[in-house]
């Protein structure tokens, strides 16, 4: 019997999925800044194939995403003008590979922005799977090898616009002895959102940062935001000032970042 398990990893800076690596984990491409690269490694000890495409994924309100492959050919995919090389690598142990990126037709897009991702899929040439059959003699165990498709996204500008954001409903509570914030990331252009989150606690002992989420992204006019507070923070939620930040990417600067408060008491 042969099984290959895919899992689809949605990069995010600093994140590593099974043994491929992969920086940066996402492209910004506009007319200033046309190519752009990708480096590849392989943390294993024997060597691996991936072959490269673009894939158009959907974002849903609570951040998750679906492949949409309907999609590839839409105003908002930017499979159409994008160039990237080589299609189909060979990753040796170790050893850097760099997959170059650029972009075509900029004057044919028809919105300010588009997106797709690049989508590593590995061969299933290597998809053997050990087995052990169980010792009873009636049930048999299977150790399936598991092999990670990795996306990471590309975004084309065809020129800098304002990014008007705003955030709703932000509340800090405990759900199943979880510490969480959670805010509503409005998006009144069809500027797609990138960047980080953080949330600080004023009260008589000054100012403590109690969670952080960073590369967060939204593809879509309005997107529930929530992640849990930081380790060292979970446990009773203490009372004071709750202030949410989210600091948003244009490219590789930040903006001036929009605020919003709450106050919680126990």
């Amino acid at each position: 019997m042969r099984k290959m398990i895919l899992l689809l990893a949605l990069l995010t800076p600093l994140s590593l999925w099974a043994d491929l690596q992969i920086y940066p984990t996402r492209l910004h491409l506009n007319p200033r800044t046309k190519n752009g690269t990708l480096s590849i490694k392989l943390k294993s000890d024997k060597p691996e194939t991936y072959r490269i495409s673009t894939m158009f994924y959907e974002m849903k309100p609570d951040g998750s995403m679906v492949q949409r492959p309907d999609l590839s050919r839409s105003e908002e995919s930017a499979a159409s003008f994008l160039r990237y090389s080589p299609k189909r690598v060979t990753l040796q142990p170790n050893v850097e590979q760099v997959i170059r990126v650029s972009t075509k037709k900029l004057n044919k897009i028809k919105r300010k922005e588009v997106r797709t991702h690049l989508y590593f899929r590995p061969e299933d040439s290597d998809t053997k799977n050990s087995r052990s059959s169980g010792t009873d003699g009636k049930k048999s165990a299977f150790s399936l090898k598991a092999k990670v498709a990795v996306a990471i996204p590309i975004i084309v500008s065809t020129e800098p616009t304002d990014r008007p954001h705003k955030l709703k409903n932000f509340r800090v509570y405990s759900e199943n002895g979880t510490n969480y914030f959670s805010s509503e990331l409005v998006n009144s252009s069809n500027k797609f959102l990138y960047g980080d989150f953080k949330v600080t606690r004023q009260d008589g002992d000054g100012s403590t940062v109690v969670a952080a989420a960073n590369g967060v992204s939204s593809y879509i006019p309005q997107r529930i935001v929530k992640f849990p507070f930081l380790k060292n923070h979970q446990g009773e939620m203490k009372s004071g000032t709750y202030i949410l930040e989210f600091l948003e990417y244009s490219g590789v600067s930040k903006d001036k970042g929009l605020v919003t408060k709450v106050k919680f008491k126990k």
